[in-house]
């Protein structure tokens, strides 16, 4: 074999890698460009938190409700948990990211647990 001949054959194999580099790179930016439509999808699907002024005798009591349970998506973020506030105490949630910290937040604030008093004044 001369040396001409090995010479293309090594662009040949170069190019293939180039492509197949270049297509790698298309697949991964496309994955990419998914997964952000999808969160952004995500999260316009979640109201903004709203401000309610209905300030009955009722608003004043401490929160307790048994056997909460939170799933978004296919997975499990609370399940049998009790949500208990005490009032005129300051709560704070601290968590790994994807724990289900702002999709409880945004359960309560929308009154969407079961047996969530929806006389409760939320801000």
């Amino acid at each position: 074999m001369n040396t001409t001949t090995m010479h293309d054959q090594d662009s040949k194999y170069v190019e293939r890698k180039r492509l197949q580099a270049i297509k790698i790179a298309a697949d991964k930016q496309a994955r990419i460009e998914a997964s952000i439509d999808e969160f952004i999808a995500t999260k316009e699907a979640v109201p903004p938190p709203t401000v309610m002024h209905d300030k009955s005798e009722l608003y004043n009591s401490d929160l307790f409700i048994p056997k909460v349970t939170i799933i978004a998506g296919h997975q499990v973020l609370i399940e049998e948990a009790t949500l208990k506030f005490t009032r005129g105490r300051k709560y704070g949630l601290i968590g790994r990211n994807g724990t289900g910290k702002t999709t409880l937040i945004n359960a309560i604030c929308r009154k969407e647990l079961d047996k969530m008093p929806q006389n409760l004044h939320i801000l």
